[in-house]
């Protein structure tokens, strides 16, 4: 025998309920892949500085081709913190549905204070 899905106000808990677990998931995944897009970009500018105070002006070209992929890296940590606090956006509203369904739900924050 299948089970039934749930119907009225308790399916619908039920729905925001997951959808606010899945997205708070995503939130988290995006907010562990900005911080290591950051450190990925932060570790590209400390090798750049190191080899701008190590070098002369002959590798001046290496330097040029450094400094673009150590911008490009902080413009996709940029990016990536962007996607992060759009999927905290998405925990918060799924959070605000759930409340309005049952306002005796605890949040997900409320759980981590």
């Amino acid at each position: 025998m299948d089970a039934e899905p749930e119907e009225g106000t308790a399916g619908d808990m039920a729905v925001a309920m997951d959808a606010l677990a899945d997205t708070e998931k995503k939130a988290v995944e995006a907010e562990k892949e900005a911080a290591k897009t950051r450190e990925i970009a932060e570790t590209a500018k400390e090798k750049l500085l190191e080899l701008e105070n190590n070098t002369g002006d002959t590798e001046e070209d290496l330097g040029t081709k450094l400094k673009t992929a150590a911008d490009t890296a902080e413009k996709e940590a940029d990016k990536a913190f962007r996607k992060a606090a759009k999927a905290r956006a998405k925990v918060e509203e799924a959070a605000k549905i759930v409340k309005e369904l049952d306002p005796t739900a605890e949040s997900t924050e409320e759980k981590e204070q």
